[in-house]
């Protein structure tokens, strides 16, 4: 039996209706449950180690984390690592940690439960956990301190001013797709990498001695002060390249790209493009500038300046709704129509 054409009709319209509903209830539901966790309220859980002994952090996670990030800050009133670990969910016994030890290296270890189904009168729920966490890293001044290394997985990373940046250790931070943010940062020697496409954005950052960024499909963008003699390189594979130096570079630069546009505003000197596309050229001082990338266009205003402070957009997180009643519909339509 051939359904007729006002039977197809009605369950188009009939589809069509749970779809905006399920519009509806994604747009005025997610979000709530989560947003409800504030994880400023979190009474931290600290933690510490000693940077002449332990010189890796590892921090991994499993689970759903729907926002994690960590923020560096420094502190001169203590010899040791100091870390504040917030761990929020809806419900508390869903989230938990470990802090282990292997060899030099501290691992911390977050683990969040996994989605869960639940009735409720009539309504079938489709509820998404609501991990959060935070972890706040305070540096100790102890410049002869062994270069430290923060492998941080898929979490975000925030830097703030330093007090006195030439005394916090050289810092080499990896994330495998979380943002890196400076945040109006103080830096003396600083590596950053972002593994599988995070960007790193800088506003108005002061880098008194050097400042690696490697990226493999991450912009970046930065709007940065340099000293006399401050090193910079900026490596990408597929990201474009915006950095704004603010009148204050003066020493030797090479910019290059295999395959994407390449700008430069340089008040101060004429460029020199060569056959194979770099641009080269040196100022009176001895600070120095590379930049390169495979495919990612790059565009360096060394007289200009940009603000980078507007916040990345949030995504939605929460409940998801769905009637029984509608699950059936959508089971007969499914039979009707093969």
């Amino acid at each position: 039996m051939t359904p007729s054409y006002e039977f197809k009709e009605l369950c188009i319209s009939k589809i069509q209706d749970i779809y905006y509903q399920f519009r509806y209830i994604k747009t005025h539901t997610i979000g709530k449950s989560c947003g409800s966790i504030n994880i400023d309220d979190i009474t931290p859980i600290q933690l510490n180690f000693d940077p002449f002994v332990f010189h890796e952090l590892n921090i991994t996670s499993a689970g759903r984390f729907t926002t994690s990030e960590v923020q560096f800050y420094d502190n001169s009133n203590s010899q040791n690592v100091e870390i504040d670990l917030r761990l929020s969910s809806a419900k508390s016994s869903d989230i938990s940690f470990k802090y282990e030890t292997n060899g030099a290296t501290k691992i911390i270890n977050m683990h969040e439960s996994k989605i869960t189904w639940a009735f409720w009168d009539s309504n079938f729920y489709f509820k998404a956990k609501c991990g959060r966490a935070r972890i706040d890293i305070h540096l100790p001044h102890l410049a002869n301190a062994t270069d430290l290394l923060f492998n941080l997985g898929f979490l975000d990373v925030k830097f703030f001013t330093f007090s006195d940046p030439s005394k916090v250790p050289k810092l080499n931070v990896i994330t495998s797709s979380g943002d890196i943010k400076l945040l109006n940062a103080s830096i003396d020697k600083l590596s950053l990498s972002t593994n599988k496409g995070g960007y790193v954005k800088g506003n108005f950052v002061s880098v008194q001695r050097n400042l690696s960024v490697v990226t493999t499909k991450g912009d970046v963008e930065l709007n940065i002060n340099t000293a006399n003699g401050t090193a910079i390189q900026v490596n990408t594979m597929n990201g474009d390249v915006e950095i704004y130096l603010n009148n204050t570079f003066s020493g030797q630069y090479n910019i290059s790209t295999s395959s994407g546009d390449l700008k430069t505003i340089n008040p101060n000197i004429t460029n020199v493009k060569n056959t194979d596309g770099t641009i080269t050229s040196s100022l009176s001082r001895n600070a120095s500038l590379f930049i390169s990338t495979e495919s990612g266009d790059i565009d360096v205003d060394f007289r200009g300046s940009k603000d980078y402070s507007s916040s990345a957009e949030e995504s939605l997180q929460g409940t998801i709704l769905v009637t029984l009643r509608n699950l059936f519909v959508i089971w007969i339509i499914m039979l009707i129509f093969g």
